[in-house]
């Protein structure tokens, strides 16, 4: 799987496993779907980064480029667009995921889409 406090890109099988609580661990994975064409995107690479150095031990951080997935998201999260950025909760029992998307923000910031408190208090108000 991945570091603690580090960001690790993921390849669409991963990803896929993630989203269907195929994993072998009990962490939650915090997913940022970008494009390397979005400008969004770029600018905030070092916010999550940052973000990630400066998580809990409960946490994995992965980047997934939209255009390396050969399938379609829809059946488990409507992604309008890049950046996006969801939390999975794996329920290894159950062999399913709660997935959580952050949601549009209301001022979007102009540089990084979403500003580093929108993503923290994301991540840090969701209840396990």
């Amino acid at each position: 799987m991945s570091d603690l406090h580090s960001v690790v890109r993921i390849t669409p099988d991963s990803l896929k496993k993630i989203l269907n609580g195929d994993v072998n661990h009990e962490k939650t994975c915090v997913i940022k779907f970008y494009s390397q064409n979005c400008h969004y995107c770029k600018a905030l690479v070092p916010v999550y980064h940052e973000l990630a150095r400066q998580s809990r031990e409960d946490k994995y951080f992965f980047a997934c480029n939209v255009n390396d997935l050969d399938y379609d998201l829809d059946e488990y999260i409507e992604l309008n667009g890049v950046p996006t950025i969801i939390m999975v909760t794996p329920d290894i029992k159950q062999k399913s995921s709660q997935i959580k998307k952050l949601q549009e923000p209301m001022s979007p910031d102009a540089e990084t889409w979403y500003t580093p408190w929108d993503i923290e208090q994301f991540i840090n108000t969701q209840k396990e």
